[in-house]
């Protein structure tokens, strides 16, 4: 299994610009396997249609950096200098097909000349299981976080001091904030739910979803998941997965992601603190990121709010 996702992620030949891998192909790929999740796409037929075009849209929103375009139509077309995605022509454009060497940008060339493209059966037949679409769902997602493709966020709008209203991270809330999500509540309703479900106050309510967007499950300010908290939703809603929690350790303490600065700059100190810290070191250390990041000290009510969003642990035992 191992060796099919990588496989196909060596093949899907990527081309840079800016100094960075091209990201197009790889989400087409996130694109076909959400839609094979889905059911659209029941047989060896992958359509350029609208169902896929939305798909790719909202999936590289989430991954574009710099001035990323959101084309389809080039990895599409240029998916077919693997072994693994081939074009089926329409009757009559093979003249016309066998002319083009570039989809020009757009889609038009490709709308006009390739009924559908197929992949290759043993390929088709890994993807077909759902096993086999995690795997290489998971492949990828590993991908676009080592080029630090997740949710991009401004300083604007990075996480602040007091993003978690003095309650430490629950796993099982955030799990709850998923699930609201996912059912397509609304953020009033996914409100309703944390209180019904938790009896905790309106501070508490406020402070899981940001939980849920500085761990990169949840859009910064939208009441929307990630492809990163869609693939924990369906494959580990309890988030009681290693994987998963380390995924979520990674986009707090990412430089460019949406967790606050002071987690960063905390995790990049802890191999000097040791194996544990206490109270006191970690309120040294958020007063150091605050003054480098705001160029002012940390105020003595602050102190113990922030202490309790990261707690006394052992840095293993940090979710």
């Amino acid at each position: 299994m191992d060796f099919l996702v990588d496989k196909i992620i060596e093949e899907s030949k990527r081309g840079s610009w800016g100094g960075r891998k091209k990201p197009h192909k790889l989400i087409l790929w996130l694109a076909v396997l959400e839609l094979l999740d889905q059911g659209h796409i029941s047989g060896n037929k992958i359509y350029l249609d609208a169902q896929l075009k939305k798909s790719f849209l909202r999936i590289f929103q989430e991954f574009a950096v710099g001035d990323d375009l959101p084309q389809i139509g080039p990895p599409f077309f240029h998916l077919r200098s693997s072994n693994l995605w081939n074009h089926v022509i329409k009757p009559g454009q093979e003249e016309y097909y066998a002319s083009i060497t570039t989809s020009g940008g757009g889609t038009k060339r490709l709308e006009q000349s390739v009924e559908y493209a197929q992949l290759d059966d043993g390929i088709f037949q890994f993807l077909s299981s759902p096993s086999g679409r995690e795997s290489l769902r998971g492949g990828i997602m590993d991908v676009l976080i080592s080029e630090q493709r997740t949710v991009a966020v401004s300083s604007s709008t990075r996480s602040g001091l007091m993003f978690h209203e003095s309650f430490p991270l629950n796993r099982p809330a955030i799990a709850a904030v998923l699930q609201s999500i996912g059912r397509g509540e609304s953020e009033d309703a996914l409100s309703s739910v944390l209180r019904d479900t938790t009896h905790l106050g309106n501070n508490y309510v406020k402070a899981m979803p940001r939980y849920a967007s500085c761990c990169g499950l949840r859009q910064p300010g939208k009441n929307q998941l990630t492809p990163l908290g869609q693939h924990v939703l369906a494959h580990d809603a309890s988030l009681s997965l290693p994987a998963t929690q380390w995924l979520m350790h990674y986009h707090l303490s990412a430089p460019q992601g949406p967790g606050p600065r002071f987690w960063h700059d905390l995790t990049l100190k802890l191999p000097e603190l040791g194996v544990t810290f206490g109270g006191n070191e970690l309120t040294e250390e958020v007063g150091r990121s605050v003054q480098a990041e705001q160029g002012r000290d940390l105020a003595p009510a602050a102190c113990g709010l922030a202490r309790q969003s990261t707690q006394e642990r052992t840095p293993s035992q940090r979710v």
